[in-house]
């Protein structure tokens, strides 16, 4: 007879076979070893490399397979059980690697998104999201909103005598401070389901795209967001020759022929001429070129 193969390690009961007589079964791994039995790695698995290919190897060599015994686990070239665990060891520590790229790439994925100064969405979010929501709603609108002032807020230089962090900061410390602080009061306008976004086409603009509404919801948010953003400019203690405010202009969708781009390019050109009345109105008052600086 054939010398026997080298024993393996004492193995877990569903990681090895067991061959006995003329190796010509297997069968589980008994609780109490057989006399003379010999717990062996098969021959024609030496070179397998692959452990979909185990239980094949096992039936050229004339075994039977025995389902509570192979499991995704095997002994393939040679190796011994702790070998195998090993293996698989490191399998598991890679895909847990691969997780955390893929919760990586998402999270950076999704700060893309955001504008970093006021965590509004950003423009990009505004090209993903505001056709599907538009074709997806059966009364959607959209509100325009211009931040006035924002580039000469930018502009105002140091004072380290002033109270407020940001006017002590000057420049572009004081155009954030009135960009958070007017998306804080557009929050709290908005209802649960709008959603809001710095444009990116302007530095000063904002949109809200509201999945469901009418006129009469887009007169009464806009009031809404006149009071409440006036509210917040105003503990920021800006210069007077600033002139922060808001211009507003809403639409909705009221028919069929209404697409998305109508309906954006009608509530952008209604923010354009209450920005317009607003500035013929302050130049008149000030005597100042306010729509050049």
């Amino acid at each position: 007879m054939s010398a026997q193969p080298e024993p393996l390690y004492l193995p877990d009961p569903h990681d090895i076979y067991l061959a006995s007589g003329e190796h010509q079964s297997v069968s589980k791994f008994p609780d109490v070893p057989e006399e003379g039995a010999v717990y062996f790695t098969p021959p024609s698995l030496i070179g397998t490399s692959s452990f979909d290919e185990l239980p094949l190897a096992v039936q050229r060599e004339g075994y039977k397979r025995s389902s509570d015994l192979y499991r995704a686990v095997g002994v393939a070239a040679g190796q011994t059980v702790g070998a195998v665990r090993q293996d698989l060891a490191e399998v598991k520590n890679n895909l847990v690697e691969s997780q955390a790229k893929v919760a990586e790439s998402e999270e950076a994925l999704e700060l893309a998104r955001i504008d970093p100064v006021t965590g509004l969405k950003n423009g990009l979010a505004f090209k993903e999201e505001y056709y599907n929501t538009f074709n997806r709603s059966e009364h959607p609108g959209l509100v325009y909103l211009d931040l006035e002032g924002l580039r000469r807020a930018n502009r105002v230089p140091q004072n380290p005598l002033a109270e407020e962090e940001h006017l002590r900061a000057g420049h572009h410390a004081v155009g954030d401070a009135y960009l958070r602080a007017v998306a804080q009061s557009i929050k709290r306008a908005t209802r649960v389901g709008d959603e809001v976004y710095r444009s990116g086409e302007r530095s000063d603009e904002i949109i809200i795209v509201i999945p469901e509404t009418d006129l009469d919801g887009i007169r009464d948010l806009m009031a809404r967001l006149k009071v409440l953003s006036t509210e917040a400019i105003e503990p920021l203690n800006l210069p007077e020759n600033v002139y922060p405010g808001l211009s507003i202009g809403g639409a909705v969708k009221q028919s069929d022929e209404d697409t998305a781009d109508i309906v954006k390019a009608r509530a952008d050109a209604h923010c354009e001429e209450e920005k317009r009345i607003r500035y013929d109105r302050l130049e008149r008052e000030t005597g100042l070129n306010l729509r050049s600086k």
